[in-house]
C-alpha cells in the first residue's frame, strides 16, 4: 500500500534526446509514460516521438539476386530466401516499432558468375578484398540485363556455398545509371540473423563513427580473427553482436532513431527515479542516456522476454557504457556485467535491489522496484539505498538534507513551487523564493511564463517585477510595439510604452526618436503642423518655415515652396500698380480733350516771365478734367464744384 501511495505522488519523467556518445536522435515528440515517478536534482530534458526522429524509416526496397558459381550450384530452393526474407519484414517491424519494414523481390532465377568459387578466397572472415569485389561485379553484371537497380534501396547477393556475408558500399558498373549500390552479401545458409544484420550495417543512421550510416559491429574483430568467442562486450543483447538473439539494443535503437531516450546530467544533488519500461513495448520511457563526457555515456534499459527477444538467456536491467572515441568492432558498446565474477554475459542484467556504482564518475544507478514488467530505476549522483520523500516535494529525503531544504514541507521557500521542480524542473533556488530577485515569486513566474533564472525576461531594461505593475508584458520587448523597448520608454524618453503613439501627433515613438522629434510634443517645431502631418506634406518637422519664405508651415499654403505665395502677392500688387495707373492716365486724358486750352502767350524780351494760365486752371474735384473758368459745375461728369 505505501508502495501505492509513492508510486501515485511521483512526478511524470518527461522523455528526452539523446546525447552525442548515443549518436544523436533529432527532435520529435516522446511515447506516453505509464507510471509516475520521482525526479530529483538533476536535468532531464524533453524528448520527442520517435517516429519523427526515425533516420530508418518506412519501406526498405530490396532485389535479393540469387547466385551461383560454374563449380558451385545452389542447393536451396528459392522459395527458402522468400520466407527469410519475410521474416527479415517481421523482425524489423517489431524492432522499430512499426517504423521500418521490408518489401523484397527474389529472381526467379539463379545467375551464375564466371570466376569458379575456388578460385575466390571469399569463404572467411579475413576474405580477399580484390577477390570479393570481383565476385560482386560479376554478380551485378549476370543479372543486369534483368534487373532494373534504380528501383531499390539495397541490392542483395545470396551466393551458393560459403560466401562470407558483409554489407558495403560499392560503385559496379551497370546500364541502368546506379552510381553506388547498397550492396549486402550472404550466402544460401545464412539464417534472418545474419540477413538482418547485415541490412543493419546500412541502414540510415544518425551513428557518428559510421558517419550516419547504419550500426557498428559490436563484436570483437580482435577475437573474430583469433578465432577466439568474439561477443566479448555485449553478449547476445544486440543484433549487431551475436545473431543468437535478433533483438536490438537500446543503443542501437537510438542511432536509427526509433525511441527517444530520457537523458539526466548526473550531479551531487541528482537523484532522478524512473520508470523504465521494457525496450520491447512501444511506448513509455524505454532508454535512459547519462552523459559522461562529449563522447561517451551511459545507456540504460530493461529487457524481457518478449517477441523475438524471446530467446534471452535471463532479464532485468541492462546497463552499457557507449563510447564514440572507440571504432568499428572495437567496443563502442559495453555492457555492464552485474555478475562480474561470471565468465559470461548471459547474467549481465541487474535485478530489484542491485545498485551499480561508478565512483570516478559519481554515477550510481539503482534498482528500486518492480512494476509489472517495467522497473523503477533511481539514478544518482551519489549513492541512494532508500527513495523516501515524506512531502511528497519531488526530492528524496537524502537529498532534502543535503540541500538544506525542509523535507516535511513540500515548498520549503513559500515560493509556490514544489522543492522538487525548484531542484528538478526549473532550476530555481528552493530556499529563494525570488531566485532572480526581480520582485516576482518563482512561482508567480511560471505562472506568467517569465523566466524565473532571469530578472528581466524579454531585456527590455524593465524587470519582471516592474513590468508586472505598470502593465507592460513582461515577455515582450516592446509592448506597444513602436520600436522603442519597455525600458528606454519608461526611463529614458519619458514616453509610454503602452501607447505607441505617446503624443498623438500621427507618428510611432520609435520614428519620433529616428527622426529626432519630441516623442511627448505634437508639434514638435511649433508650427502650427502636427509632425506626422508634416511627413505627409513633405515638411520638416524640425523646422517651422520649411522652405524658407517667412511663411510657417502650418499657414503656408505651399510650405515646401518658397516662391510661393509671396510670388502671388507681388503679382496681385503689381496688377493693381498697373490697374491704378492706367485708370489715372485714362482721366487725364479725358479731361485734355475736353477743356479749353488757351494760346501761350510769349513775353517781350526783356519782360519779366508772367505767371501761365495753366498755373491758374481748375481740375473738377470728381474726374479731374479741366474746369472752365468760373464754371461751378463739370462739363465732363457734371459734378458739382464746392
Amino acid at each position: 500500500m505505501r508502495r501505492l501511495v509513492f508510486l501515485t505522488t511521483l512526478f511524470l519523467i518527461l522523455l528526452v534526446p539523446c546525447v552525442a556518445p548515443v549518436c544523436h536522435a533529432q527532435p520529435g515528440h516522446a511515447g506516453d509514460l505509464t507510471l509516475s515517478t520521482t525526479r530529483t536534482a538533476g536535468h532531464v530534458s524533453d524528448a520527442p516521438a520517435a517516429a519523427s526522429l526515425a533516420e530508418a524509416k518506412g519501406a526498405q526496397s530490396l532485389i535479393i539476386i540469387l547466385i551461383e558459381f560454374p563449380d558451385m550450384a545452389h542447393r536451396i530452393r528459392r522459395d527458402k530466401v522468400s520466407s527469410i526474407a519475410s521474416e527479415m519484414d517481421r523482425l524489423y517491424r517489431e524492432a522499430s516499432y512499426g517504423l521500418t519494414w521490408v518489401v523484397y523481390t527474389v529472381t526467379d532465377n539463379w545467375y551464375q558468375v564466371k570466376t569458379p568459387l575456388k578460385k575466390l578466397d571469399v569463404e572467411k572472415w579475413d576474405y580477399d578484398e580484390d577477390d570479393m569485389k570481383i565476385f560482386e561485379r560479376e554478380a551485378i553484371a549476370a543479372a543486369d540485363k534483368d534487373v532494373n537497380f534504380r528501383n531499390y534501396d539495397y541490392v542483395y547477393l545470396v551466393a551458393a556455398g560459403g560466401v562470407w556475408g558483409h554489407a558495403a558500399s560499392r560503385e559496379i558498373p551497370n546500364s541502368d545509371g546506379v552510381k553506388s549500390f547498397r550492396l549486402i552479401v550472404v550466402n544460401e545458409e545464412d539464417e534472418v540473423g545474419v540477413y538482418a544484420h547485415e541490412l543493419g550495417h546500412r541502414l540510415p543512421s544518425n551513428c557518428e563513427p559510421r558517419d550516419n550510416v547504419g550500426l557498428p559491429d559490436l563484436y570483437s574483430y580482435d577475437a573474430e580473427e583469433k578465432g577466439d568467442p568474439s561477443n566479448i562486450w555485449v553478449g547476445p543483447w544486440d543484433l549487431m553482436a551475436s545473431s543468437r538473439n535478433l533483438g536490438f539494443s537500446a543503443w542501437s535503437k537510438i542511432s536509427l532513431g526509433w525511441i527517444a531516450p530520457q537523458e539526466i546530467r548526473v550531479k551531487s544533488t541528482t537523484a532522478v527515479a524512473v520508470n523504465l519500461q521494457p525496450l520491447e513495448k512501444d511506448s513509455g520511457t524505454r532508454a535512459v542516456v547519462v552523459p559522461l563526457t562529449a563522447r561517451t555515456s551511459y545507456v540504460i534499459e530493461v529487457r524481457r522476454r518478449i517477441g523475438y527477444d524471446k530467446a534471452l538467456p535471463t532479464e532485468g536491467v541492462l546497463t552499457y557504457l557507449a563510447d564514440l572515441n572507440k571504432e568499428n568492432g572495437h567496443g563502442i558498446l559495453k555492457v555492464i556485467d552485474a555478475k562480474s565474477g561470471t565468465k559470461t554475459l548471459d547474467d549481465a542484467p541487474f535485478k530489484k535491489g542491485d545498485i551499480f556504482e561508478d565512483k570516478q564518475n559519481h554515477v550510481y544507478v539503482l534498482v528500486a522496484l518492480t512494476e509489472g514488467a517495467g522497473f523503477t530505476i533511481v539514478v544518482s549522483g551519489i549513492k541512494v539505498q532508500t527513495i523516501k520523500d515524506t512531502d511528497q516535494d519531488g526530492l528524496f529525503d537524502l537529498i532534502e538534507t543535503q540541500l538544506g531544504t525542509d523535507p516535511n514541507n513540500p515548498d520549503t521557500d513559500g515560493d509556490g513551487l514544489k522543492d522538487g521542480d525548484e531542484v528538478n524542473k526549473y532550476g530555481t533556488n528552493p530556499l529563494n523564493p525570488d531566485t532572480d530577485g526581480d520582485g516576482l515569486r518563482d512561482g508567480r513566474e511560471v505562472e506568467l511564463g517569465t523566466d524565473p533564472l532571469n530578472p528581466d525576461t524579454d531585456d527590455d531594461g524593465l524587470v519582471d517585477g516592474r513590468e508586472v505593475e505598470l502593465g507592460t508584458n513582461p515577455k515582450v520587448a516592446d509592448s506597444d510595439a513602436d520600436e522603442l523597448s519597455d525600458g528606454d520608454e519608461v526611463d529614458k524618453y519619458g514616453t509610454n510604452p503602452l501607447k505607441s503613439d505617446t503624443d498623438d501627433d500621427g507618428l510611432p515613438d520609435g520614428e519620433e526618436i529616428g527622426l529626432g522629434t519630441n516623442p511627448l510634443e505634437a508639434d514638435t517645431d511649433k508650427d502650427g503642423l502636427p509632425d506626422g502631418k508634416e511627413l505627409q506634406t513633405g515638411t520638416n518637422p524640425l523646422k517651422a518655415d520649411t522652405d524658407g519664405d517667412y511663411w510657417q508651415d502650418g499657414t503656408d499654403p505651399a510650405p515646401t515652396n518658397a516662391m510661393m505665395p509671396n510670388i502671388l502677392i507681388i503679382a496681385v500688387l503689381l496688377v493693381v500698380v498697373v490697374i491704378l495707373t492706367v485708370l489715372r492716365k485714362r482721366k487725364r486724358h479725358a479731361g485734355v480733350s475736353m477743356g479749353i486750352r488757351a494760346a501761350p502767350q510769349i513775353a517781350p524780351a526783356g519782360a519779366e516771365p508772367q505767371p501761365s494760365a495753366e498755373a491758374g486752371r481748375q481740375f473738377c474735384m470728381n474726374c479731374g478734367s479741366v474746369l472752365l473758368s468760373r464754371s461751378e459745375f463739370c462739363q465732363v461728369c457734371g459734378a458739382h464744384q464746392r
